[in-house]
């Protein structure tokens, strides 16, 4: 598998967007140079920004307003796509604002959804 010659900034092998990403340059057919590793997606955007490397960040940091002076490319081809859980224990006592957020972040995810449907 061929190395990307690009000096690339990403998460953490223990972040599972990390997984996501790694998966997806092997399905495009190169392997990453990966030469710094952060948790925090606004050091690695920093980090973009000052010329050290590119990155893959999450759909939802940049829809944020978080992007300043960052070229957004589109990825197309292989499909890049994550899935986030909100789980709780089955017949368990859930607070009122428990409930509350977890609709609340039901419904934006939703909304997220359908706007990047109509993209």
């Amino acid at each position: 598998m061929q190395r990307f010659s690009k000096k690339f900034l990403s998460y953490p092998r223990e972040d599972g967007f990390r997984e996501i990403t790694d998966n997806f340059c092997r399905q495009a057919g190169f392997r990453a140079n990966v030469v710094f590793e952060s948790f925090d997606t606004a050091v690695i955007a920093d980090l973009v920004r000052a010329g050290a490397g590119v990155a893959i960040l999450p759909r939802l940091w940049w829809d944020v307003g978080n992007s300043q002076q960052l070229v957004k490319l589109p990825i197309s081809n292989p499909h890049l796509k994550r899935s986030i859980l909100l789980s709780w224990m089955e017949n368990r006592y859930l607070s009122p604002a428990a409930r509350n957020f977890g609709d609340f972040v039901s419904q934006y995810l939703q909304n997220k959804r359908n706007q990047h449907s109509c993209e």
